[in-house]
């Protein structure tokens, strides 16, 4: 019988790609990535990517240095010519392990066209409730989200024609990629380290609570009660 990190192994299969952005200085950051990594059994996977911008790169990229940071990663994995690559920052925190509903959020992803699929994510357009475990929303907070190789180009290309930092380049949807966007259901990561981003947290969680989880509930008595 398989243990529960072999199982949890297998749910990431889908994920060509693992990477985390943590600087070389973030030291105690990086020993609970570790920790978090190990636990999911995916340690082994998980790439660290520590090259953060220096100011002569910010300048010479018109990015900030988070922005710079997704940007390279995402360009790496174009390079090695990923199907998809799945990005954390290093302040992940996993508020839900039953993976085998990311499983179904990603079998109905896999039938649909998308660019950006969020593990967690505070939505900032809802457009409708997609399956029991998938929602399509723009979405800012780019903390755990999944770029899907076919779009590598274009998202690079929308990141560097704009100063604007990366979640809000992918949240609007006058950019393209928002608008192909979608988050797994039930939530399974938020940022957990800072007061600001536990603050972040709360507000996200309340709005899934009063926003998201009617629009599901409705769902799936809809579906209920046309199946009856």
């Amino acid at each position: 019988m398989k243990s529960w990190k072999e199982k949890n192994r297998e749910y990431f299969d889908f994920f060509d790609k693992i990477v985390c952005i943590c600087g070389e200085n973030e030291k105690s950051r990086w020993k609970s990535c570790k920790i978090t990594f190990d636990n999911l059994g995916i340690a082994d996977r998980v790439e660290r990517f520590s090259d953060f911008a220096t100011e002569e790169q910010k300048m010479q990229y018109n990015m900030d240095g988070c922005t710079y940071s997704h940007y390279q990663v995402i360009k790496n994995a174009q390079k090695y010519n990923c199907k998809n690559v799945l990005i954390f920052e290093s302040d992940v925190h996993f508020i839900n392990y039953e993976f085998h509903l990311l499983e179904k959020s990603i079998k109905k992803l896999m039938t649909l066209d998308w660019k950006l699929f969020y593990l967690g994510g505070n939505p900032t357009r809802i457009f409708h409730v997609e399956s029991e475990n998938l929602i399509k929303a723009s979405a800012k907070l780019a903390h755990a989200y999944v770029v899907n190789g076919k779009y590598f180009s274009e998202i690079l290309n929308k990141i560097e024609k704009t100063n604007r930092i990366v979640d809000q380049v992918y949240r609007r949807c006058g950019y393209g990629i928002g608008n192909y966007s979608y988050i797994s259901y039930p939530l399974f990561v938020i940022q957990q380290d800072s007061g600001h981003e536990r603050a972040i947290s709360r507000r996200m969680g309340k709005k899934w609570s009063q926003c998201i989880k009617p629009m599901m509930d409705d769902y799936i008595k809809n579906v209920k009660e046309a199946n009856e």
